[in-house]
C-alpha cells in the first residue's frame, strides 16, 4: 500500500470516528500531495513525492514548535507524530558512509555522481544533507 493510499484509508477511519481534527489534517496532507502531480501536467503524484511533502510538513511544524505553547503546541506535536508514521525508516549513516567509501575506492570521485548513486540506492530513506556533507568531506 502506498503512502497516499494509507493516508486515504486513515482519513476514512477518522471521518467514520467523527474525528474532525484528524480528518482535516489528512485532507490537508492529501491536498498538498495531490497538488504536486496536478501542477506537473495533471498526473498522479508518486510515492516519493508524497514522502517529500510529508517531510516538508514535519519540518515546517518543527520550526513552529519553539514559538507555540499550550494546546497549539500539543496539536502540532500530535500532527508530527501522525505524519511521521508515513515516513520511511531512515538508513543508518554508517551504511551510507560505507557505500560512499566503496564508490570512491571504485574510482568514482565526482560529487554529483556519488550523490546520484546514494539517491538511487536509498531514495527517501537517507538524509541527503548529511550524506552530502560526508561526501564533500571525503572527496
Amino acid at each position: 500500500m502506498t503512502v497516499i493510499e494509507q493516508i486515504k484509508a486513515d482519513m476514512l477511519v477518522a471521518r467514520k470516528a467523527k474525528d474532525k481534527a484528524n480528518a482535516a489534517l489528512y485532507a490537508l496532507v492529501l491536498s498538498e500531495i495531490d497538488g504536486i502531480g496536478k501542477n506537473d501536467g495533471n498526473r498522479a503524484t508518486t510515492n516519493d513525492e508524497a514522502i517529500v511533502v510529508i517531510k516538508k510538513m514535519v519540518t515546517r511544524n518543527n520550526g513552529m514548535i519553539d514559538h507555540l505553547s499550550g494546546d497549539m503546541l500539543k496539536r502540532v506535536m500530535d500532527e508530527n507524530l501522525m505524519l511521521s508514521k508515513y515516513l520511511p525508516a531512515m538508513i543508518n549513516m554508517t551504511e551510507v558512509e560505507q557505500f560512499v567509501d566503496d564508490l570512491i575506492v571504485g574510482g568514482n570521485a565526482n560529487i554529483g555522481a556519488v550523490m546520484g548513486a546514494i539517491k538511487k540506492k536509498y531514495g527517501q530513506s537517507v538524509d541527503m544533507k548529511a550524506a552530502g556533507k560526508y561526501v564533500r568531506s571525503v572527496i
